[in-house]
């Protein structure tokens, strides 16, 4: 009879859940909303919300790449936390799964919506002189065999903008693949006795290439240092607090310098995408720092959003191009329509977060029965994983 090891038998479900970083993705996800409703759009006409302390907090571009970040850190600190190979493989065969239910189902949405002739983006977009953004959607025609093209696999392997259900996904090639780069890396550190070389050398290749797979490797490095001695060492301290708060700060002040002001959308595609994923890696690695950073990010609030994050980003620009464009072509109050289309986002949201469970329970369901079929991992060469 085949005996397993400890590591072998853990399951992925057992490792410790990191909440803060649910909690930074919530407020990150905040800020991609702000970003689509105030220098997208309203924004553009309305002075009152074109002020440099508004920047930040509607710094999408920024928010992505914080987004990235995220996803390495959090989809490697489990098996740091086990050094257990078994976590990677199962991870990565959740990762289809896990991330295609929620894209359908909004873009199923935005099908219907497109059938019933519901969007009154490009419309909206003349008065709101919109057309950079908010007119450049739903121009095509859509058919059931294009949908079903585009949510199971263009999305992912073909996207573009032009003919996409929902503009926000064009992050997710880079997501998917990402992950896929984070579950290589974790097998391929489970083996190596100096892992550290490998992720300096991945690091510089892309950093030379300009790649947008950067920022999920450095997220890997963050998971890293986040389970390393040194750094609980200084967790409760004073000098964690300080350095959290320089560094998060510096990352806020990034915004403003960098856009000269409050953003627009010229100044956003211009912006270097280097220095931005360098300032969402300061952000994320100053909430790692402090404890007590960390718990304002892991308090109620932050939760909430945290479990909104991912239903928030996918359903929020299908109610910008109804439901707020549409208020809008009535005139009504910008204020009116700025408060009527956040709440409508986060009550949207907070729906489709039963879309991401049952996509959640899907992806556990196929892993597991994969899993089953596969042999075990061989042993590891190496006991300790950059301790």
């Amino acid at each position: 009879m085949n005996q397993t090891t400890p590591q072998q038998a853990l399951p992925v479900a057992t490792s410790h859940r990191v909440v803060f970083l649910d909690g930074v993705r919530g407020w990150a996800s905040l800020m991609v909303v702000f970003h689509h409703l105030l220098p997208c759009f309203l924004a553009i006409t309305t002075p009152a919300y074109r002020h440099w302390y508004l920047t930040f907090i509607s710094d999408g571009n920024l928010a992505v790449y914080i987004f990235f970040v995220l996803s390495g850190f959090a989809l490697s600190i489990r098996f740091v936390q086990t050094e257990n190979p078994r976590v990677p493989v199962e991870l990565a065969l959740r990762r289809y799964p896990r991330l295609t239910l929620p894209i359908f189902v909004s873009s199923a949405l935005a099908y219907a919506l497109m059938k019933l002739h519901l969007f009154f983006n490009v419309a909206a977009s003349v008065p709101a002189h919109g057309d950079e953004w908010l007119a450049t959607f739903y121009r095509f025609d859509p058919t059931l065999w294009h949908f079903l093209q585009f949510a199971l696999y263009k999305v992912f392997f073909h996207y573009d903008v032009a003919t996409s259900y929902n503009q926000v996904l064009w992050t997710m090639p880079a997501e998917f693949f990402g992950s896929m780069v984070v579950f290589l890396l974790c097998l391929m550190f489970a083996y190596l006795r100096a892992p550290w070389i490998v992720l300096g050398i991945v690091s510089g290749t892309m950093l030379a290439t300009n790649s947008f797979l950067l920022p999920f490797v450095l997220g890997v490095a963050m998971a890293f240092a986040f389970e390393s001695a040194a750094r609980r060492k200084y967790d409760h301290g004073h000098v964690a607090l300080a350095a959290s708060l320089a560094l998060i700060l510096a990352a806020a002040a990034y915004s403003p310098i960098s856009l000269g002001g409050f953003p627009t959308i010229h100044r956003i595609i211009e912006r270097n995408t280097f220095p931005s994923t360098i300032f969402a890696a300061v952000l994320v690695f100053g909430v790692s720092l402090s404890a007590r950073v960390r718990r304002f990010f892991s308090n109620p609030l932050s939760r909430y959003l945290g479990s909104i994050s991912f239903p928030l980003y996918l359903t929020h620009t299908l109610v910008i191009c109804s439901f707020s464009s549409w208020l809008f072509l009535k005139r009504t109050n910008v204020h009116v329509v700025f408060l009527a289309s956040f709440a409508v986002c986060l009550v949207s949201a907070d729906l489709f977060k039963y879309v991401e469970r049952a996509s959640i329970r899907l992806a556990r369901l196929c892993s597991d029965a994969l899993m089953k079929r596969l042999p075990a991992p061989a042993e590891r060469r190496t006991a300790t994983v950059l301790r």
